[in-house]
């Protein structure tokens, strides 16, 4: 699945530290494997979202499709649209048309037992 945005559903800001240097926590919701998401430009409005180098990207990999309704949050673990993995990345650069450069990210490792 090729990135989309539509209606910034599915990569947003979630926190803005403000302050001189400033910085921001995103949420990306994707398909997408990891490599796929920290290859430079994957976030294609990453200029009108207004990224920068630092800002922290959380990334949660869903198995075929994205949630698509609150209904679909609230089944069992291993009922559809199953959360198969989080990372942890950041801006490392901006390109000069101002796409974001991920870092490989850092795998947040859970058990279910």
């Amino acid at each position: 699945m090729a990135y989309s945005n539509s209606g910034l559903k599915y990569c947003r800001k979630v926190l803005d530290f403000g302050g001189q240097l400033g910085g921001a926590i995103w949420i990306l919701d994707t398909v997408d494997a990891q490599a796929t998401v920290y290859a430079a430009g994957y976030i294609s409005d990453g200029n009108l979202l207004g990224f920068r180098k630092g800002d922290i990207v959380i990334a949660r990999r869903w198995t075929t499709t994205l949630p698509t309704t609150d209904a679909e949050l609230k089944t069992a673990a291993a009922t559809a649209n199953v959360l198969i993995s989080v990372f942890i990345h950041f801006v490392i650069g901006i390109s000069t048309t101002g796409l974001p450069d991920l870092t490989d990210g850092l795998a947040i490792t859970a058990t279910n037992t």
